[in-house]
């Protein structure tokens, strides 16, 4: 039995079709044909969020996010074909993943290297403060010359 909560609502939405209505007798039986084990108490709630989310609607007519009987014919939309044509729920988690890694990389190099300018102004402002101290020395040599 397959675990992943975003492996069975791809499980789920793979068993529909956009063109013929599936209800959830019906998807449960295409569930076990493929041999895939996903108990009806959690067929249920899935079923719900690919409705919420509008990758399935229902052909009967009730609201979204309602399943009132079990006879109900759901259809897949046209986002939900996107969403198979994509790589399904697995895919795009695992995109959401390597997006944020990919984040985790630039905000922790760009501190590096922050800091490494940070750095460099600090020695460049001591740089400057000590030229500027040997330019007055000279311009104080130049104006108040030791005399032998």
């Amino acid at each position: 039995m397959n675990e992943n909560p975003y492996q069975i609502l791809d499980d789920i939405l793979n068993c529909f079709n956009a063109k013929t209505a599936t209800n959830t007798d019906e998807l449960i039986n295409k569930l076990k044909e493929r041999n895939i084990e996903i108990k009806p108490t959690i067929v249920y709630p899935a079923l719900v969020k690919l409705l919420k989310e509008e990758y399935v609607y229902n052909l009967n007519g009730s609201k979204q996010s309602e399943i009132k009987n079990i006879h109900d014919a759901y259809v897949l939309s046209f986002s939900g074909l996107l969403l198979i044509e994509d790589g399904g729920y697995v895919k795009m988690i695992e995109d959401d993943v390597s997006e944020n890694k990919k984040m985790k990389k630039i905000e922790t190099d760009q501190y590096k290297y922050s800091r490494i300018v940070k750095n460099l102004t600090y020695w460049i402002a001591v740089g400057t403060l000590i030229s500027a101290v040997y330019y007055l020395l000279q311009i104080y040599i130049y104006f108040y010359p030791k005399e032998n």
